[in-house]
């Protein structure tokens, strides 16, 4: 275990695992969205020549950009799609150089304090982004559902 001295502040540390949770959980209902979006477009067009296959499996590679980009080609909600890519570079900034920079400025206190606060409210509207998203996924499952194939019904 490293000494106290070398060791990034717990609650720095804590509010950026926070803000990674928050930005695995936007991803996975992107995932979702772009994945319905194709159920429903293959179940309405897939006879006709053309096909919609990318399911949720074939977007788990996809970076959280790109997810984001997909959304917005798709979404009408220009809004929530401006969060999302705003949200995409506070999550890039807190993966790729969070840590680092917290150890290296671990003695300015003021400095990480004051990006302590930042990266909380990057958390909250990790979580709004969260219930947003859900949202959206909520109108593409209704969207699939609406244009299932019925299962056939027995006759008598």
């Amino acid at each position: 275990m490293a000494s106290a001295e070398h060791e990034v502040p717990p609650d720095f540390r804590d509010a950026v695992s926070e803000l990674l949770y928050q930005s695995q959980m936007v991803e996975w209902l992107l995932r979702v969205y772009l994945s319905d979006i194709n159920e429903a477009a293959d179940t309405l067009l897939g006879g006709e020549g053309v096909r919609f296959k990318p399911r949720i499996k074939d977007f788990r590679k996809r970076t959280l950009g790109w997810l984001v980009e997909r959304f917005a080609a798709h979404s009408d909600n220009d809004d929530l799609t401006g969060r999302l890519r705003s949200f995409v570079r506070h999550r890039n900034s807190a993966a790729h150089t969070a840590y680092a920079w917290a150890f290296v400025n671990r003695e300015a206190t003021e400095s990480v304090a004051a990006t302590l606060e930042k990266v909380r409210a990057h958390c909250i509207e990790g979580r709004a982004l969260v219930e947003a998203v859900t949202r959206e996924t909520m109108k593409t499952y209704q969207l699939k559902a609406k244009y299932a194939t019925p299962a056939p019904t027995k006759q008598p």
